[in-house]
């Protein structure tokens, strides 16, 4: 999509394996649902959505990502960056780590939010991650869930995920604000 028009869809149901780089890689996720995939075997990221704008990422199986493994990079399971204006959703996910062996020097990230997209410093970004299921495989660095408004603002409504087997459960960036739940 050469003119950055593609938004509002829904990918569902589908079966996603050995892929070359990332399962599934939204340059503008505005408008979409991405649910009740299954994606195993993925070089890169397993979702990677930029620009979500009322954007929807749920009941997803992810077994492993970031099998190219790389110095200094981060492979996310799910990554979200959020738009200011309309809240996103991350709910109801199940992302594994079966393999223990990747490259040390990688950071992986099982849920993330890295910033709020197209922001400037009065740009404010809103996502409710909820009833997600990570488990690790016990790697050093590992990352459940890394909340991060990238210069912007951000709040997060977390609720009712279950993070167990990485090094870090939830990490939380500067601008972030954890919100409660009702």
């Amino acid at each position: 999509d050469t003119q950055n028009a593609c938004t509002d869809w829904s990918l569902l149901n589908s079966w996603i394996s050995t892929s070359g780089a990332s399962a599934v890689r939204l340059d503008n996720a505005a408008g979409w649902q991405v649910r009740s995939l299954h994606t195993y075997g993925t070089m890169e990221h397993a979702i990677y959505a930029n620009r979500c704008f009322a954007t929807a990422i749920s009941d997803n199986y992810i077994e492993d990502f970031g099998l190219k493994g790389g110095a200094g990079r981060t492979f996310y399971g799910i990554a979200c960056h959020v738009q200011d204006s309309a809240a996103s959703l991350i709910h109801a996910n199940k992302i594994f780590a079966f393999r223990s062996d990747p490259d040390a020097e990688s950071t992986f990230t099982y849920i993330g939010v890295p910033g709020v997209a197209h922001g400037t410093a009065d740009a404010s970004g809103v996502i409710g991650v909820h009833g997600n299921v990570v488990r690790g495989a016990g790697r050093t660095g590992d990352v459940g869930l890394a909340f991060d408004a990238g210069g912007g603002k951000l709040e997060v409504a977390s609720s009712a995920n279950l993070v167990v087997g990485v090094s870090q459960p939830r990490t939380v960036g500067d601008g972030v604000t954890l919100v409660t739940t009702y």
